[in-house]
């Protein structure tokens, strides 16, 4: 089994109010309210949107899939 990242509290937190990012897959180019990735070397790169700025959350030495259920969304 997989861990999950729940990315609910950040996008909740940034804006004020409760909503959801939409996963958007394989991309380092991300609009608000919007979670992707991108491979750097050995390395997976999480991305995502609160509007004012952009986070990431780094997966060192991670190539598994990234898909929308490895997200609490």
């Amino acid at each position: 089994d997989m861990d999950l990242i729940d990315v609910m509290p950040i996008f909740n937190w940034a804006l004020g109010w409760d909503s959801d990012f939409s996963f958007v897959g394989e991309t380092a180019d991300v609009a608000v309210g919007e979670l992707g990735y991108y491979r750097d070397g050995s390395d997976t790169i999480i991305v995502g949107n609160i509007g004012a700025k952009l986070f990431e959350i780094e997966l060192r030495d991670f190539t598994g899939t990234i898909d929308a259920s490895t997200f609490l969304l």
